[in-house]
């Protein structure tokens, strides 16, 4: 099963495609219900989607808090992926990414000289104390 979220397509394995393909189906048997829809989560208009504040409505309904919710995965997300790195993925201003992380006590500063570290170090032989005897002026 693909489920597109905006104009990317995910191509969902199973568990999870029986899990959507067993969603509650809607009550209601209008003319706009018949038609056949792509929506995961259909409206009430023929063709549209369900709106965002009225999945919120029944989010909440069942004790789900969206915002609180979407907040603690981005806090998660921020502790192990780089502001810009996240705001590419999720779609989000790189600003507003930035301040979120600071706000969550995440430290991305330093990142690209950690990286480097890092990176050197995988290295055999490599690290600041290393001497290349190939090199020429050595």
């Amino acid at each position: 099963m693909t489920v597109r979220l905006g104009g990317d397509r995910l191509e969902l394995p199973e568990p999870f495609t029986t899990l959507i393909r067993a969603l509650p189906q809607p009550r209601r048997q209008g003319v706009a219900e018949q038609l056949l829809r792509d929506w995961l989560f259909p409206g009430q208009r023929a063709g549209r989607h369900l709106a965002a504040a009225s999945l919120g409505r029944r989010l909440r309904t069942i004790g789900i808090e969206p915002r609180r919710t979407r907040l603690a995965a981005l806090d998660q997300l921020s502790a192990e992926i780089p502001p810009a790195m996240l705001a590419g993925v999720l779609g989000l201003k790189t600003s507003h990414v930035v301040r979120h992380t600071t706000r969550a006590g995440g430290d991305w500063a330093h990142y690209a000289a950690d990286a480097v570290h890092r990176s050197a170090g995988h290295h055999a032989g490599a690290g600041p104390a290393c001497i290349d005897e190939d090199s020429p002026g050595l």
